[in-house]
């Protein structure tokens, strides 16, 4: 479970100016088990629709470094999240995930009734490779697998400080067992349900608060096999051949994340309040307008009442008389 701190500086770290135009940042330092990560973010004071917008992004145990300008489209850091509105405002929230180095994409699925709530949006997870589709939007093809090889080599490197690199395509990130790709390299006589293979999150609309995760990645190794003979009496032999190359899954990853009760009622009094709030400026201001309409028609039927009044008085009827 990721936790944060603010980071230690010479200035208030919590909020700063941008300029006029731009939402007030905030800067956090997140740490997961012993990868300490420094992001930089919007925390959408003036807009809500940017809150947890990635501004930048450093790590204290890596040497990659990272800003929203070598990206295509919005990044998020994957601890805040923009109000979404209902219908969603945002098909895809692309979030960086800094342990590979890249960013992860959630997209819109459905809207659902679910853990009490009357409406909650479903994003699911999609593996997109943004060095083959940098824009990283909703028509972004999902690939059976991303290279992470490169971001563990880095890491290795500087936490064990020896030049000891590992091989290029080695490691590879992708869902339990291949869930969506049937591609007979990767995916061999396995038919993967979404129930129990995919990622998804759910998230309350008008906060943008994610209520309930569910996060199932795979590790996988490309390694080099070496062909055995197998004998009669089981032991085996070297064949002496060419190695070949196998995908093997090294670790699978099933985790359920519930977001905390006490802050998700809060937000549930928060909205109600919200509601019953503009609920009594509008009885409020009905109340006023019937009043005001009413005086109006008084002041434009005062002179006819008047002229009404001095023809039944007893005075004039007998001067009428009179006459």
């Amino acid at each position: 479970m990721r936790s944060t701190k603010p980071i230690p500086s010479s200035t208030n770290p919590s909020s700063e100016s941008l300029d006029n135009e731009k939402a007030r940042i905030f800067v956090l330092a997140v740490t997961n088990g012993t990868n300490g990560f420094n992001y930089t973010i919007h925390n959408g004071i003036n807009n809500l629709t940017i809150k947890g917008q990635m501004i930048d992004f450093a790590s204290e145990y890596t040497t990659f470094k990272t800003a929203s300008e070598d990206w295509q489209t919005d990044i998020f850091d994957g601890l805040t999240f923009p109000a979404l509105g209902n219908p969603p405002n945002r098909k895809v929230i692309n979030v960086f995930q800094p342990d590979f180095c890249r960013p992860l994409q959630l997209r819109y699925n459905r809207t659902v009734a679910a853990f009490g709530f009357g409406q909650l949006h479903e994003y699911v997870l999609k593996l997109v490779d943004f060095e083959k589709c940098p824009e990283m939007d909703e028509n972004c093809p999902e690939a059976d697998k991303l290279d992470i090889t490169k971001c563990l080599s880095g890491r290795l490197i500087l936490i064990t400080k020896m030049n000891a690199e590992i091989p290029e395509e080695t490691i590879f990130l992708s869902k339990p067992h291949f869930y969506g790709h049937n591609s007979s390299s990767t995916n061999v006589n396995f038919k993967p349900d979404f129930h129990q293979h995919e990622s998804t999150i759910y998230f309350e609309p008008l906060t943008g608060a994610p209520v309930r995760a569910q996060l199932r990645i795979q590790l996988n190794t490309n390694a080099w096999i070496d062909r055995l003979k197998l004998n009669a009496d089981g032991s085996t032999d070297p064949t002496r051949t060419r190695a070949v190359r196998r995908f093997v899954p090294m670790v699978w990853i099933d985790q359920l994340i519930n977001l905390n009760h006490e802050p998700l009622n809060r937000a549930s009094y928060i909205i109600f309040a919200c509601l019953l709030l503009i609920s009594i400026v509008i009885v409020i201001e009905l109340f006023l307008l019937n009043r005001r309409n009413k005086m109006n028609k008084d002041v434009l039927y005062q002179p006819s009442k008047d002229q009404e009044k001095e023809l039944l008085s007893p005075t004039k009827a007998s001067t009428m008389t009179t006459a």
